[in-house]
């Protein structure tokens, strides 16, 4: 197999010098609007929440192997201050936030005046879609696989990779019961995966497919995250969505025993740090805390993941085919 030239030029900036994924996501917010800005005006919470990502960004860039920014609070912030870290690469957000419709029947809108071209030309590494997704609900699920498709062909024509982020929701008599969406989770994440990852995807960010809150064991946590892995043709890496800080180590363990070519791990890194409302005591958190445990999960993955590059079939040194004609023939988003 082979891999267009700006595609694996972007996916090795994106990944460690031995190809992991180790990705400090911090594109969130509306889930962080309601602690940084609970009573402010637009000027006040645009403000407040820049600084906290520029704060992120220098505690992090400097050893995650990129970071995920969305074009609103943390870009602009980041790139005016020169924040992010010399061979940190870059990521950045295609969605608005939140969603569409009703809480059962959740539709993914792209960000207006923002596009695949804007991301392109301003440098970034890659181009990231989060996507509400039931796999079960078939008219909607078609409505969803018709967006990744877009935007994937667009990701294709000017050959930047394309990572997408599906997340499932409660419906139904899961809404009173975590219990039993815990339960239907490792069905949800595994449908998902078969439905969406072929669609022209270059990087899966995904939710482990367990819930180790409940009653499902570590042996059939294994059995989920390997046929997450048998079934997913693309590398794949691990969200953190907001999960106590142990708990996601225990599932990025797994994952990457399992597969996995990394993370991409957001809250479950500084979520206590929204809490801290002295920005002394907010940026120490960040610095010592939060730095410690990004770096336990690079770790983690260095040892234990596998590099992109393996789950695509390719060996280090021999991603293309070149020849003296190779430039003649290239085209953006295609196997030379």
């Amino acid at each position: 197999m082979t891999i267009s030239a700006g595609k694996l030029l972007n996916l090795t900036a994106l990944a460690s010098q031995r190809g992991l994924f180790e990705i400090a996501a911090m594109d969130h917010r509306g889930s962080i609007k309601k602690h940084l800005c609970p009573k402010t005006t637009e000027e006040e919470c645009y403000r407040s929440l820049a600084d906290f990502k520029l704060s992120l960004c220098r505690a992090f860039s400097g050893q995650a192997s990129a970071v995920l920014l969305d074009p609103i609070y943390g870009l602009p912030e980041c790139l005016a201050q020169n924040a992010i870290a010399p061979g940190c690469g870059l990521l950045v957000s295609l969605e608005s936030s939140g969603y569409c419709g009703e809480a059962e029947y959740r539709t993914t809108e792209l960000l207006k005046n923002w596009g695949v071209n804007k991301i392109k030309l301003l440098g970034a590494n890659a181009v990231k879609l989060l996507l509400y997704y039931r796999p079960d609900i078939k008219d909607l699920a078609k409505t969803q696989q018709l967006l990744v498709k877009t935007v994937a062909d667009e990701c294709r024509k000017l050959d930047i990779p394309f990572v997408l982020e599906p997340v499932t929701y409660p419906t139904g008599q899961e809404l009173k019961n975590a219990g039993l969406f815990a339960k239907n989770k490792p069905g949800l994440v595994l449908s998902t995966v078969e439905d969406l990852a072929g669609l022209g995807i270059d990087i899966l960010k995904v939710e482990f497919p367990a819930d180790l809150r409940f009653s499902l064991t570590e042996d059939e946590a294994f059995i989920s995250a390997r046929k997450l892995d048998s079934i997913c043709p693309v590398p794949w890496a691990i969200l953190s969505a907001g999960a106590d800080f142990n708990l996601y180590v225990r599932e990025l363990e797994i994952a990457c025993q399992c597969g996995a070519s990394g993370f991409l791990a957001g809250r479950a890194v500084w979520q206590e740090a929204l809490e801290i409302t002295n920005p002394v005591n907010r940026q120490d958190f960040i610095n010592r805390v939060a730095a410690e445990r990004f770096k336990r999960l690079c770790q983690i993955a260095e040892n234990t993941g596998r590099p992109w590059h393996e789950k695509l079939g390719l060996k280090a040194g021999n991603f293309i085919n070149p020849s003296p004609t190779w430039y003649a023939n290239y085209q953006p988003g295609e196997n030379p």
